[in-house]
């Protein structure tokens, strides 16, 4: 019997741990889900006797090592932060990794080792980065198979968003994944390459002037960029291409209001204020505005120090949010973006009732005829659309799905690479790919 370790049971964990269970014996496995929180991860094996649950501290070093070095693989869904020190212990005791987040720096410099020890450190296997990463893979081989001249651009978006009949809030927006990664979004300066130039977007600038981007069929959302598209030019093998860029969806207004929370400094999280439970919310908002702007309603002054009419639509967003009012903040001590989190959490609820829904859509570029003088420009454009179900949300479907499918391509030996990798060779994107169709992920496509 191969063992299979599961760390984190959170939000998107459902569907992975239904997908391993659905296997588990079939293919003789034993599954478990280990999560600090035990009855988490109770809840989340119930009915399968191939599947358990346990409470485990991964800081703890010992207790860490024992549950990896008990297992075949281990699957982490666990904060980012915390993958190097699950990664290291794959390391020790020579057993494959998968995750579902970006590739850190830290990861990075285990690739040397991880190949020595002939460990797989399989990361971003998930939805975004994942899919995004193998339906882009699918699209460029398909186009070189067509016999085009040359790929000259990538575009990809992608959002988890809400249904239509759930987004009953200004924002039209909801927490259906890690609230933490949303507040932090844009945390760093934006990379990517448009035109055969490179642009730099820094911190303060990523949610001011969001790209418009239209789905047929689908709607008219805006897009900030991610943090690094530049990264992924070599890693797509598009080293003759003149645009990549890479960046979130978001419902129409929603940048325009979360620029606020940026100018101010409330998705900061470089600074601790003590004994914030005695402060409210507007006062701490005014601590944040310069000293000659504080005349006049706290609504009055945000928008003016974020040049925004006070009655518009960015304005009505933040003051639904609470963060103009004069309740006092929940919690004992916290960055501004502990607080912000603090006070979204309550109101960006996700209800049971609710039902999510993940959009991502690409563009490929591309030239038809070799000579310059010749060359004609052409787009391929490829769109997924998954709605959530009352049990089981969009985001945990396209997050544990293909997270589960790479991980049985590992443990039944049809992958040979070895080494830190994103899921971009043939042998993880073909079959997956292929997999995700008979769950009803697919792709649709149109030419112009």
């Amino acid at each position: 019997m191969r063992k299979i370790l599961v760390l984190g049971a959170g939000r998107s964990s459902p569907a992975l741990i239904g997908y391993l269970g659905e296997h588990a014996r079939q293919e003789d496995w034993l599954v478990t889900v280990a999560d600090h929180d035990r009855d988490l991860a109770l809840s989340r094996v119930v009915g399968n006797s191939r599947l358990k649950g346990r409470s485990l501290n991964v800081r703890h070093e010992k207790r860490r090592d024992k549950a990896v070095r008990d297992s075949d693989i281990v699957v982490s869904l666990l904060p980012p932060d915390l993958h190097f020190l699950v990664a290291k212990s794959c390391l020790r005791y020579r057993k494959h990794l998968v995750t579902a987040s970006y590739i850190s720096p830290s990861i990075r410099t285990l690739d040397a080792d991880a190949r020595k020890r002939g460990v797989m450190l399989l990361n971003e296997a998930g939805l975004d980065p994942g899919i995004d990463h193998m339906s882009a893979m699918e699209g460029f081989e398909k186009l070189e198979q067509a016999g085009v001249a040359r790929i000259s651009g990538f575009r990809s978006y992608t959002g988890g968003l809400l249904s239509p009949q759930s987004a009953d809030n200004p924002w039209k927006y909801k927490f259906t994944w890690n609230p933490r990664n949303v507040v932090l979004a844009g945390p760093r300066t934006a990379r990517f390459l448009k035109a055969g130039r490179p642009h730099y977007v820094p911190r303060a600038r990523i949610f001011t002037s969001p790209e418009t981007i239209r789905i047929r069929g689908i709607g008219t959302f805006e897009a900030y960029p991610n943090r690094d598209s530049l990264s992924y030019w070599k890693q797509y093998r598009m080293t003759r291409a003149d645009t990549i860029i890479r960046g979130t969806l978001r419902e129409p207004g929603f940048c325009r209001a979360w620029d606020v929370f940026v100018k101010l400094g409330l998705t900061d999280e470089s600074f601790i204020i003590e004994d914030c439970h005695k402060m409210t919310y507007g006062a701490l908002v005014r601590a944040f505005l310069p000293p000659d702007m504080q005349n006049g309603t706290l609504r009055s002054q945000v928008a003016r120090f974020c040049r925004l009419h006070p009655r518009s639509e960015a304005m009505d967003k933040i003051a639904w949010t609470g963060m103009l009012s004069n309740s006092r903040i929940g919690l004992a001590s916290g960055s501004p973006a502990d607080i912000l989190q603090h006070l979204l959490h309550r109101k960006w609820v996700f209800r049971k009732s609710d039902l999510d829904r993940v959009v991502m859509v690409h563009f490929f570029d591309y030239q038809t005829r070799r000579k310059a003088s010749s060359a004609r420009s052409s787009v391929m454009q490829t769109c997924m659309v998954i709605e959530g179900e009352r049990e089981l949300t969009a985001i945990a479907k396209t997050v544990g799905l293909p997270l589960g499918m790479c991980t049985r391509l590992i443990l039944n030996g049809r992958i040979r690479a070895r080494g830190v990798h994103l899921p971009v060779l043939k042998e993880f994107y073909r079959p997956v790919l292929r997999e995700l169709r008979s769950y009803g992920i697919t792709f649709s496509e149109n030419y112009r």
